[in-house]
């Protein structure tokens, strides 16, 4: 459910989209800590209008203490 999970595998689906011409518009589900520049360029270039971030909690504490290691800033910069 998570794409990008597997970066390599889902950037080669999104070069396939592209390549074909596939011309499909869809949207996808993952996390924050798996976008970058040229995740969000192939998504957009391959027809994904939306991208749904899980983001579980925004306290840096609650976070630390269950282990997540998730960049606060890097949450703000990507919504």
């Amino acid at each position: 459910m998570t794409f990008l999970s597997n970066r390599e595998h889902s950037l080669e689906i999104l070069r396939q989209i592209i390549k074909n011409k596939l011309g499909i518009v869809f949207n996808c589900y993952t996390r924050v800590e798996l976008l970058d520049e040229e995740i969000i360029y192939y998504l957009k270039k391959s027809g994904c209008h939306l991208i749904q971030l899980g983001i579980e909690h925004i306290d840096k504490e609650f976070l630390k203490k269950f282990g997540k290691n998730i960049d606060l800033e890097k949450i703000k910069k990507s919504c």
